[in-house]
């Protein structure tokens, strides 16, 4: 949860050109424990992704904006988001989702950036299928990134938080 009505995920998780393009009905759970939901659900009233995921696929633009159709953040409580313009190698963070292996419940692993680039950072944090839009976060509850990419040549990875990006996200926020 990134705001009271908005969810943050991997691009790919809301549009994939070769599945048909955006996806036609979302249901968010902010939690679960195997069919408990402790929060309810959320469906999707609006997806939003970048141009060069939507056109292009370019992984470094892999994120995507859920609005939802009621305020559940404000039961669940929600994450920042945090850009930096220097290298993210040493950072300590946490990924935790929800990967499909686990039915619904929660995996989380903390470790290290490991490599960090203009748009992505990668970490030796175990990941599994269906965890894509986690959020790599610090122990104050800032995102740096969001999990996208499993067993690359430099270990899972994820779509970094950049001062565009923040930019983006915070559109999404009402004052």
């Amino acid at each position: 949860m990134y705001w009271k009505n908005i969810a943050v995920t991997s691009g790919h998780c809301i549009y994939n050109g070769d599945r048909g393009g955006w996806a036609t009905s979302i249901v968010v759970r902010p939690a679960a424990n195997g069919y408990f939901c402790p929060y309810g659900t959320s469906n999707a009233t609006e997806l939003h992704s970048a141009k060069k995921w939507v056109n292009n696929g370019d992984s470094g633009y892999d994120y995507g904006v859920i609005v939802l159709s009621n305020d559940i953040g404000n039961s669940t409580g929600w994450f920042g988001t945090i850009w930096r313009s220097w290298s993210l190698v040493g950072y300590n963070v946490t990924v935790a989702g929800y990967p499909g292996e686990c039915f619904r419940q929660m995996f989380k692993m903390s470790g290290q950036i490991s490599r960090s680039t203009t748009r992505k950072v990668y970490y030796q944090i175990d990941t599994t299928a269906g965890q894509s839009g986690s959020p790599v976060y610090n122990a104050d509850g800032y995102v740096y990134a969001i999990h996208t990419t499993g067993e690359t040549l430099y270990g899972n990875g994820g779509a970094r938080i950049t001062k565009s990006l923040f930019r983006f996200l915070q559109s999404f926020r009402q004052t």
